[in-house]
């Protein structure tokens, strides 16, 4: 949005400011209605941090409140505007797509303050994730091995012990027309440490075909490992 940081509080006249004018009314619509209907939020629209500048923003989250507090929207943003422009471009070529592919960009700013305050932030972040619906996995790259967690389990139709999956199950579960490209893909984010994206058809134990759009950053862990 191109809104300097400071306390981290914005309000809905300065939210509306930056959303595209032809986007405006029917971010709004929606936000209005999950608020009356107090449930899910998801929308796609637009916005121009400046005058000059259309970024796609994809949006998912909640309404949620607690005892004695006012009603709140809980939720995650994305920068989509590279995923849009990739579907724009290759509609013409893939007449039969399922569905869109999506991109998860998640960018979690370092906590500070009180005891309180990290509890409530990672309240909210636990909500925003549960009501988007995206498997959240961690992959040990010099061992491995890699940890999902339930949702992941269940895309791939893995039974849950504990969340620990090493690289062969996860390969052979990939389409066998996918394979070369998804490790390729990993390879490559692997030796840049960039940022990973790809989409590709798992294989379920009941047989059914599945389009994953899986999302990742490489980075070391506090103990030098590489992940």
């Amino acid at each position: 949005y191109n809104v300097p940081i400071t306390d981290g509080t914005t309000n809905r006249e300065k939210w509306l400011s930056r959303i595209h004018p032809d986007d405006r009314e029917r971010a709004l619509a929606s936000r209005n209605e999950a608020i009356a209907r107090g449930g899910h939020y998801s929308a796609t629209y637009r916005i121009m941090p400046t005058p000059d500048t259309i970024r796609h923003l994809r949006v998912t989250g909640i309404v949620h409140s607690s005892p004695g507090e006012h009603r709140r929207f809980i939720g995650l943003a994305v920068d989509a505007t590279d995923d849009i422009e990739l579907q724009r471009a290759l509609e013409a070529a893939r007449q039969d797509a399922e569905d869109k592919n999506r991109e998860l960009e998640a960018a979690l700013r370092q906590l500070s303050g009180r005891e309180a305050d990290l509890q409530e932030l990672t309240q909210r972040f636990q909500l925003a994730i549960e009501a988007s619906g995206y498997g959240i996995w961690e992959a040990d790259i010099e061992t491995g091995t890699a940890v999902w967690d339930r949702r992941m389990h269940e895309y791939f139709e893995v039974p849950f012990v504990d969340g620990d999956v090493d690289d062969e199950s996860f390969v052979e579960r990939i389409h066998p027309e996918d394979r070369a490209r998804v490790v390729a893909s990993i390879a490559e984010a692997i030796g840049n440490n960039a940022h990973y994206s790809c989409s590709y058809r798992i294989m379920t134990e009941s047989g059914t075909i599945r389009h994953l759009q899986a999302m990742g950053q490489t980075h070391r862990s506090s103990n030098g490992k590489l992940k």
